[in-house]
């Protein structure tokens, strides 16, 4: 029977690890409510020039999009790490992957904020999140100590 290694982690490394997850929530956390405020400033302007008002301020907005952010980044980094740690253990946790799973995660959450819409429409609105949880992903794993990569793409100096 093959038994997965695992290297023993130093405090150093837990520190590090630690670190890149943190720089991938803040990641996360700031491009997804920098698309809200940048989306719901240009619904205000259009609704400006129509003469009409938004149904919630614009702070407001932007205050809920950066704590619902930071609610579904910080759920989604703990429901990645049980999934990294076996990607490590199998040598699979390069850049891709990374990217993978930022953005696999969050789009089922955002999906499901909007049901009363088509599905179709839950996944136009759920995509641009996805995309910020990809690229957080990369950031996470960019900031990691480890060295591997999936498929040599990326490889850290």
């Amino acid at each position: 029977m093959h038994m997965l290694k695992r290297p023993i982690a130093t405090g150093k490394h837990i520190a590090l690890s630690v670190l890149a997850m943190v720089s991938g929530i803040i990641t996360a956390v700031a491009l997804s409510t920098g698309y809200v405020a940048i989306t719901g400033w240009q619904t205000l302007r259009s609704a400006q020039t129509r003469g009409a008002d938004l149904l919630f301020p614009l702070d407001a907005q932007i205050d809920f999009a950066f704590q619902l952010s930071t609610l579904i980044a910080i759920v989604t980094a703990l429901v990645c790490v049980p999934i990294w740690m076996l990607l490590a253990a199998l040598k699979r946790d390069g850049a891709i992957a990374a990217a993978i799973l930022g953005f696999v995660l969050p789009l089922p959450v955002m999906m499901a904020l909007d049901q009363n819409i088509p599905a179709a429409a839950q996944l136009l609105s759920g995509l641009p999140f996805a995309v910020c949880g990809a690229v957080a992903g990369l950031v996470t794993w960019h900031a990691s100590p480890n060295e591997r990569t999936a498929i040599g793409l990326f490889k850290k100096t």
